[in-house]
């Protein structure tokens, strides 16, 4: 929250995970919680075909997860158009953008 200009100091927060979460799998869900919690907050809907795949940094910086081809991927089967991450390199791109997938980069939990 301090990174992004939003405070939850006086906010009780809950998070419901339908399915399940292993543990191994969390730092792939922080950027798709800090959206949700900002979205809560300033009450502004995310798209619904937007996912976000992101671990965040204590610095609020966005960093990348392994096989984001392969998130990416799945993610379009569930109907997903866009994927917002961590900014990848420029022929990761190129190569994941075909069909209905398409990644947007970002280096920073506020700016996604």
């Amino acid at each position: 929250g301090r990174h992004a200009g939003l405070r939850f100091s006086r906010s009780d927060c809950w998070v419901s995970v339908i399915g399940g979460l292993k543990l191994s799998d969390a730092p792939a869900c922080d950027l798709a919680m800090a959206v949700a919690l900002a979205s809560s907050r300033s009450g502004s809907p995310v798209a619904r075909d937007t996912c976000f795949a992101a671990e965040i940094g204590l610095g609020g910086e966005l960093r990348p997860l392994p096989q984001m081809e392969r998130r990416i991927l799945e993610a379009a089967q569930f109907g997903f158009r866009r994927c917002v991450c961590a900014v990848m390199s420029r022929n990761h791109d190129q190569d994941a953008k075909n069909g209905k997938r398409s990644p947007s980069g970002a280096k920073t939990g506020r700016k996604a």
